[in-house]
């Protein structure tokens, strides 16, 4: 609240986890746990809330004040490409196609114009960055036996190693 840290804060409340040999989580056998982060340790899995100080650098906020958007708050989860396009495309879009012109106060027309085609061309990337997790392909990982034979020294030339990465790849 003083100013000093990062504009933003998350508060998330999940099971610990600990990355995997593939480089995913995994959730331990623990209790659920709040965690306080900037977002830079900590990956999100599930639902969250985030505060952003809306302040100028270095600026304390005035807790004394009213809701006059000094800290802005609302609710995050790990699909956020998603909810960003639920967001940009159902809330944030009827409302600046609905604004009248005083609204855009100094903005030129030629600008305001410009910002719409940039916001619309955002607005479709993002419909289709969410179509194109719906198709991704998921790669079988090794078994424990392919994954230690590496391990161990094997080589790429091992036919039990070619046979499961030409059947991985015709697959793909």
């Amino acid at each position: 609240m003083s100013g000093a840290g990062p504009a933003h804060l998350f508060v998330y409340y999940q099971k610990p986890y600990k990355m995997n040999e593939q480089g995913e989580p995994e959730e331990l056998r623990q209790p659920h746990e709040f965690v306080v982060t900037y977002g830079d340790g900590v990956k999100l899995r599930g639902k969250g809330v985030y505060f952003l100080r809306n302040t100028k650098p270095g600026t304390a906020i005035n807790p004394q004040g009213t809701s006059d958007e000094q800290v802005l708050f609302g609710e995050i989860s790990e699909h956020t490409v998603g909810v960003l396009r639920t967001l940009i495309n159902n809330i944030y879009k009827p409302m600046l196609d609905k604004m009248n012109p005083e609204e855009w106060k100094m903005c030129e027309a030629d600008q305001q114009k410009e910002f719409l085609q940039t916001f619309d061309k955002f607005a479709k990337e993002l419909m289709e960055a969410q179509e194109s997790f719906k198709s991704n392909i998921v790669l079988e990982p090794l078994d424990d036996q392919l994954r230690q034979s590496l391990r161990d020294g094997g080589r790429i030339s091992d036919v039990p190693l070619i046979i499961k990465y030409s059947t991985v790849f015709s697959l793909w």
